[in-house]
């Protein structure tokens, strides 16, 4: 490689008759590169340059890296005649800024950025009074106060707990949303993100502004309801038959704890189903699923009026039909229990009433989670239907472990009777019953039973009827004649047998 240069030369040199000369190494450099030319902390920078040799003779160059005045590295570059090299240098940097680079004669500048650095500007929560179900909308801005592209991981705290975390990307000195959307229960709940705080006041789904009973007329009752389920402004009106409700008013109530009589009385069942329709409206307008329409239903109940018996009642544990508790305006657990019972029923769900004690609430059967109590193999979720808030499956904290009676929503006859009892002869005794049904179903296999106490469930002289069936809101008469033991203190018992039990 030499000679091939050196040959040229040399010929010339004494073609011209002169004295022979070789040039010696000769050496310029070019070309610097920086690259990246920003780079950050830490980050790899390659400093590249060509050395070229003008001579005709292989020599070394000294290549000095200087930045800002101080020499970072020396290399010695042996460079044949003639010929080209390049060479680079890796260096890397820490500390943010700019730096200048400089070999030989070349210069160029070298900046190294700021890492990401992030900070939360701003946090806005809306609405800031919502409801429950209500979608809260939580928004913060990220600012990114480095140079250098980075992620961020917002994340959103409830109350001092982390609720959710996003990713954010945010360049270098501009700025990204992240947004966070959440329902919640009733409460007040303190919302932060990266140190900025806020409040949210969550409200009860449903709020009733106005409730109205008005009677329009000597044959109906005009109910009107003006509510707000959600984020939605509800306006429902109902007539409802004076002489129906009467009838309600007025009924007897069955001497029985199975509250599901008051359920599946018969007569309250188109207005029933007007309401289930509402219900139904609501849900079509609004796109609600199944479940949603249910939790409107439930929110509904919850926010009527808790009316103690005997506030509203002269008698105290007065159960109310469906119709009494919304033309009354509200009533007890058993009440709101009765009714949600009702509504779910006409509906088409599987719904029990669950007597805890000195309390009732409803349990439904379903794709549902939480608490929830069994019958027949069946899971029954409890539904709490005074105060609002309580969602499917939440049971008050003061119920738990304790006893639960768990009762089917199906027609059931409750017998009542009253007697009484002539003699008329020395020792005979006329005997009459009048049996009622009060309940919802056929009473089948019914008899009157009835003879004197001889002590130790013994009777003397018993005398049973023939065996009757009752309808629902029907009467029977039965009469027996007795005779009396004689020189006997006994006492005369007469027992309605429903089923082989002691109605």
């Amino acid at each position: 490689m030499k000679f091939r240069w050196m040959l040229p030369a040399i010929i010339l040199a004494l073609a011209l008759g002169g004295s022979l000369f070789i040039l010696p190494p000769s050496f310029e450099i070019s070309n610097l590169e920086i690259a990246p030319t920003e780079a950050g902390p830490g980050e790899p920078v390659t400093i590249s340059l060509v050395v070229r040799n003008r001579g005709l003779l292989s020599g070394v160059y000294q290549v000095e890296l200087w930045m800002d005045n101080e020499l970072l590295e020396t290399k010695a570059i042996e460079v044949a005649g003639g010929e080209l090299r390049w060479e680079s240098f890796m260096i890397t940097k820490e500390s943010p800024g700019i730096y200048h680079i400089r070999i030989g004669g070349l210069s160029g500048e070298l900046k190294i950025l700021r890492p990401p650095k992030f900070e939360i500007t701003e946090l806005t929560v809306d609405p800031q009074e919502a409801l429950a179900g209500e979608n809260i909308r939580v928004t913060a801005t990220v600012k990114n106060l480095g140079e250098m592209e980075g992620t961020y991981i917002a994340a959103l705290f409830i109350d001092g707990a982390v609720f959710e975390s996003k990713p954010v990307t945010v360049s270098g000195g501009f700025t990204e949303k992240v947004v966070f959307t959440f329902t919640k229960d009733p409460g007040i709940y303190l919302i932060e993100i990266g140190g900025l705080t806020a409040t949210v006041t969550v409200k009860p789904a449903v709020i009733v502004i106005q409730q109205q009973t008005i009677i329009t007329s000597a044959e109906n009752i005009q109910l009107h309801f003006e509510w707000k389920y959600r984020i939605w402004e509800l306006k429902w009106e109902f007539s409802v038959s004076k002489d129906l409700y009467e009838y309600y008013r007025n009924k007897p109530r069955p001497p029985t704890g199975n509250y599901s009589v008051y359920v599946t009385d018969p007569k309250d069942d188109n207005f029933l189903k007007e309401l289930v329709m509402k219900f139904g409206e609501v849900a079509s307008k609004y796109d609600f699923t199944e479940t949603e329409k249910i939790n409107c239903m439930i929110a509904f109940v919850q926010s009527l009026p808790y009316t103690p018996d005997e506030i509203s009642t002269p008698y105290d544990e007065y159960p109310r039909y469906p119709i009494e508790t919304l033309v009354d305006g509200g009533g007890d657990c058993e009440d709101s229990s009765i009714l949600l019972a009702a509504l779910l029923d006409e509906m088409g769900h599987d719904v029990v009433l669950i007597e805890l004690l000195n309390h009732m609430g409803v349990g439904i059967s379903g794709n549902f989670s939480g608490f929830y109590y069994e019958l027949e193999g069946k899971r029954y979720f409890y539904v709490e239907t005074t105060g609002t808030g309580w969602k499917i499956g939440e049971l008050p904290s003061e119920f738990r472990g304790t006893a639960a009676t768990l009762y089917p929503i199906e027609p059931i006859p409750v017998l009542t009777h009253s007697w009484k009892a002539e003699q008329i002869s020395y020792r005979t005794l006329e005997l009459s019953v009048t049996v009622k049904n009060e309940g919802t179903a056929t009473a089948e296999n019914v008899y009157v039973y009835a003879g004197f106490d001889a002590g130790e469930n013994m009777v003397w002289n018993p005398q049973k009827s023939e065996i009757f069936s009752l309808p629902p809101d029907s009467e029977a008469q039965v009469t027996l004649r007795l005779t009396i033991p004689k020189d006997k203190y006994t006492r005369l018992i007469v027992q309605v047998i429903l089923e082989n039990y002691v109605a």
